[in-house]
């Protein structure tokens, strides 16, 4: 008799230690369906929590360039197609009052050399554009203006070919990371022959001796349309980088929804598997809440008996 008393004391004893263990086992379940996750402390994680850190600084890696990619990258390029674009126009404008000047159309010289002197005012102005603190045609030059077209004297020679010294930047190309082991090579700059010939041929067309019909008009008018086609293949260039962001922006952001994807396959959890898991524990509980009310209704006698 007394190896029962002793039997149902270990029956008694197991109940209670199983009805802890089937209690934290429904919180467990309870904790999961009500968080969406597998594990509800990092240490639960066990080996899979070097998967999951890394999976997460990768996400938040990519995260953090896809949005440099949309603002600053894109701003800086958007500013660069913008400036040639309005080169272009000042280019097509003094094509226009080139030829008016140059068939004889000019009554009033003066008129003419003060549009000349606008125009490289726009230009120099244009040339001097910022994005941020850096001056986007400078190089890495970012404390002194990159163009200075009072540096060139006005009537110039138009049989001179050395390169015009209005440049105060330097040749060192702007590099921009824009994704782990890539960079946007920013490597216009304003010493670029678009933009020398585009000068040139103001500052030929600027001499106070000029005339309509002069010769160096039509040598100003050969440079404008150099310039011109330059500009036009600056712009696709600058479109095709813009697009190439586009592109890697779009594949970041593939990249970020795999990785968000690999790490919730690991930490996310089951609803319905939780909710069942929660439904089960809690029968095995009733019935160990059941069979130790049992033994707790038997008396010492009846155990004697």
């Amino acid at each position: 008799m007394a190896g029962g008393v002793i039997g149902d004391a270990y029956v008694y004893r197991k109940n209670v230690s199983d009805i802890f263990e089937r209690k934290a086992y429904m919180q467990k379940a309870k904790d999961q369906g009500s968080s969406g996750l597998k594990y509800t402390k990092a240490r639960e994680l066990g080996e899979k929590v070097v998967i999951t850190k890394a999976l997460q600084n990768e996400q938040q890696v990519l995260d953090g360039f896809v949005a440099h990619n949309k603002t600053a990258v894109k701003n800086r390029l958007g500013a660069e197609e913008a400036v040639i674009r309005n080169m272009q126009k000042i280019a097509e404008d003094i094509k226009e009052t080139l030829v008016l000047f140059s068939d004889g159309t000019a009554k009033d010289a003066a008129s003419f050399l003060t549009g000349f002197k606008q125009h490289m005012k726009a230009i120099e102005r244009e040339g001097n554009t910022k994005v941020g603190d850096s001056y986007i045609f400078g190089g890495t030059i970012t404390d002194v203006p990159p163009f200075d077209l009072s540096k060139v004297e006005n009537g110039l020679d138009h049989a001179a070919g050395v390169t015009l010294d209005y440049y105060n930047g330097n040749s060192s190309t702007v590099l921009i990371a824009i994704d782990t082991h890539d960079n946007l090579e920013c490597d216009l700059l304003g010493k670029h022959p678009a933009f020398e010939k585009l000068i040139r041929a103001l500052k030929i067309a600027t001499d106070p001796s000029i005339v309509s019909g002069d010769a160096r008009t039509r040598t100003a008018q050969k440079l404008t349309d150099e310039a011109l086609n330059e500009l036009a293949s600056l712009v696709s260039q600058v479109g095709s980088k813009d697009a190439g962001i586009d592109t890697l922006i779009e594949a970041q952001n593939d990249r970020v929804l795999y990785l968000s994807d690999a790490y919730n396959t690991i930490v996310e959890a089951d609803e319905i598997e939780a909710a069942t898991r929660f439904m089960t524990e809690q029968r095995i509980l009733s019935t160990n809440y059941a069979m130790m009310a049992r033994l707790n209704e038997m008396s010492l006698a009846d155990h004697l008996k």
